[in-house]
């Protein structure tokens, strides 16, 4: 996402409403759901940080962490605060970012999905033992 928002910051000069709109269309980012909210806000006149506040006030992602939430939050919330050369620094900040959460998310993944698996199978021999 942050790849795409920095082309469009860099090639399109996309102003935020036609970055939102953009990303709104796409079928890969249907499951930041607020997005359509953000777009809404924005249509009613809202301004960006105050439709920014509103579209996350609701949101919340399955499975992420707290700090994936503020992390994408605050990605959003600090669009158009800065110029194009300080817009897409931040870009590439987040976009490190969010390459440590992926890494992250996949070791709690591995770790947790073993677990969960063992107690699983421990649970299904205990049903049969009684059963029995």
């Amino acid at each position: 996402m942050t790849d795409e928002i920095s082309n469009h910051i860099r090639y399109l000069s996309s102003t935020l409403e036609e970055l939102v709109e953009s990303l709104c269309r796409q079928e890969k980012y249907q499951v930041f759901s607020f997005l359509p909210e953000l777009k809404q806000q924005m249509c009613k006149g809202v301004s960006y940080p105050q439709a920014c506040q509103k579209a996350f006030e609701g949101w919340s992602f399955p499975g992420a962490a707290k700090e994936d939430f503020k992390t994408i939050r605050d990605l959003f919330c600090i669009l158009g605060t800065t110029d194009t050369e300080g817009q897409l620094s931040l870009m590439a900040d987040y976009h490190a970012s969010f390459e440590e959460m992926a890494k992250a998310a996949q070791i709690r993944a591995k770790k947790y999905g073993s677990l969960y698996r063992t107690s699983g199978m421990l649970a299904g021999a205990l049903v049969v033992i009684l059963i029995l």
